[in-house]
């Protein structure tokens, strides 16, 4: 007979019985259905066997349960969550650390501090960090983080709350310009919007130094009083900040005129008697003369040398005559001049013998009187203007003659010179006026070397200089404009801006507008005539207006209208 101890996991079959001995008979242990219930661990049942009328003795079973294998987990919520507060205008930067067997992460966010409903604003991101430009600056969020892998989510991970800081702004209304330097300061005035805090900081820079600065309150509009400004370029930033420290600027440029350089007063250039040898003239004080001897004025400094150093006025340069051209400044200790003077030599061409000939010239001067005064013309005396032409005491027929027009664009005037004086029949065909061209026309009977006819004084500052009114036609003739090259260094006529003053045509040259001048003073005449949109001639000097030259621009009959002022530019070279 066998029987076992009672146990919740064990069955013993048959439960008790006979065994006969040498018998086949089979005692089953197994187990129960409780069995699946059990933890881990090892558990024991004892089995006990007894004979009728022999010994019992009993027999251990052993069962050890072994735990399954943990199910996979996905990974731990990332740590160290954190939300950007006020950092940028229009968003939130949220950042944390890597979990550790994620392999992507999931942003959510709530306007509440509850994760219940949380909702994610993110796509599933690889990296550590997350812009959330979806929010309302000024609005508080809070911010929660999950990771996964491929056994899943993790849980919310600890939350931090961010916000997006309602941008400030600030505008200088004040544009930037120039002040004479006699202006020392200047007010600044601009607006802000309410998101400023505190107050407005200003400072005023000269590249990197430091003029001025100061604070004022926040509040818009608003106007900073007095700046100091420095001679030159002032850059002037205003900056604020809001409650979050987010910042916001502005700037503007105030230019104050340099300290005007104290001047040589009465800076003047006359002739001498021989009507060549230049005297210079300035207020009673020692100057060193500088001096450019090239042909075409210019400010390139590797062309001006000391003339004369340390010389009081007046001061005569006996050495002049050897240059067709020189220009003349002055400079001392303290004061220089504020403009410079010159001369300029043409050479008037004598007749052949057979034919007169006709010279165009012109003036490359602002004329001066003796304090340095502009004039806009000078008697033919003061020039010297007879020295280039011949003295004829036959009768009229013979005589050398100047031809100019009473204004530009208007009647012709006639001087002509013999027995010592000038013949004219208006007393203003004597006078040589700046912005005109003039006929010097050697007769026949006057043969010989050029002559010289030296133009002299200031150099034009104008910018742009109004050389004349171009007259249009009356639609009955042609209009002739006898005008000056103003200024003593070559001009291309675009650079002069000609093309303002006529009419562009594309018909046949002979009814396009031109501008007439000779070769070369005394020969022969050329033209550019204009087009469209162009200059058309052969002859390429013919689109440059060159000093001494006299020009005669032509307005064909068919081109009529008002008057056009012809400003031409300086180009200074």
């Amino acid at each position: 007979m066998a029987c076992v101890a009672a146990h919740s996991w064990l069955v013993i079959t048959p439960a008790s019985g006979t065994l006969e001995p040498g018998s086949n008979s089979v005692v089953s242990v197994a187990l129960n259905d409780n069995a699946t219930h059990l933890t881990a661990g090892v558990y024991t049942a004892n089995v006990h066997f007894s004979a009728a009328g022999g010994p019992s003795y009993t027999r251990p079973v052993h069962l050890t349960v072994v735990a399954p294998p943990a199910p996979p987990a996905p990974p731990a919520p990332p740590a160290a969550i954190s939300a950007s507060d006020g950092l940028f205008s229009h968003a939130v930067l949220i950042t944390w650390q890597a979990s550790s067997g994620a392999t992507v992460y999931c942003v959510y966010r709530n306007t509440a501090n509850s994760t219940n409903t949380a909702v994610p604003v993110s796509a599933h991101l690889t990296s550590l960090s997350f812009v959330d430009e979806t929010v309302e600056p000024g609005a508080l969020y809070y911010y929660w983080l999950r990771a996964a892998n491929s056994n899943g989510w993790s849980t919310f991970s600890a939350g931090d709350s961010g916000f997006a800081s309602a941008a400030p702004h600030i505008a200088i209304t004040t544009p930037s310009h120039a002040v004479p330097h006699e202006t020392a300061t200047v007010a600044i005035s601009g607006t802000n919007n309410n998101n400023v805090a505190g107050v407005i900081i200003w400072e005023n820079y000269q590249g990197m130094r430091l003029i001025d600065s100061g604070i004022i309150p926040a509040h818009s509009p608003w106007t900073i009083p007095a700046v100091t400004l420095a001679a030159g370029g002032n850059e002037i930033w205003v900056w604020c900040t809001n409650r979050h420290g987010a910042e916001a600027w502005d700037s503007v440029v105030i230019t104050r005129a340099a300290a005007p350089v104290p001047q040589l007063h009465h800076f003047t250039i006359s002739l001498a008697p021989d009507f060549a040898t230049p005297i210079l003239s300035w207020s009673n004080q020692l100057a060193s003369v500088l001096a450019c001897t090239n042909l075409y004025y210019t400010r390139a400094a590797s062309a001006w040398f000391t003339r004369a150093a340390n010389v009081m006025p007046p001061w005569t340069d006996t050495l002049a005559a050897q240059w067709p051209a020189v220009y003349y400044r002055l400079a001392a200790a303290s004061a220089t001049s504020t403009y410079d003077v010159g001369k300029f030599t043409v050479m008037i061409r004598q007749s052949d013998g057979r034919v007169p000939v006709q010279n165009w010239v012109s003036s490359p001067f602002d004329f001066m009187d003796g304090h340095g005064n502009l004039v806009p013309s000078l008697p033919f005396d003061s020039l010297g203007v007879a020295r280039a032409l011949n003295n004829e005491s036959r009768i009229p027929v013979y005589r050398d003659a100047v031809y100019s027009q009473n204004a530009v664009g208007g009647d012709i005037l006639v001087a002509a010179r013999g027995n010592g004086t000038w013949y004219v029949q208006h007393p203003a065909a004597t006078n040589w006026w700046r912005n005109r061209m003039y006929k010097l026309v050697i007769n026949p009977a006057h043969t010989g070397a050029p002559k010289p006819l030296v133009f002299f004084g200031r150099v034009s500052t104008n910018a742009p200089a109004h050389v004349a009114d171009i007259q249009q036609s009356d639609g009955a003739a042609h209009r002739q404009n006898w005008v000056a090259a103003w200024f003593p260094w070559v001009l291309s006529l675009d650079d002069a801006r000609a093309a303002d003053v006529v009419t562009g045509y594309q018909g046949a040259p002979p009814n396009r507008d031109a501008v007439y001048s000779q070769v070369s003073i005394g020969g022969s005449s050329i033209y550019a005539s204009r087009g469209t949109n162009a200059w058309h001639t052969t002859v390429p000097v013919a689109t440059n207006l060159y000093p001494g030259k006299g020009y005669i621009i032509i307005i064909r009959k068919r081109h009529t209208g008002p008057p056009r002022p012809w400003l031409v530019p300086p180009a200074i070279p």
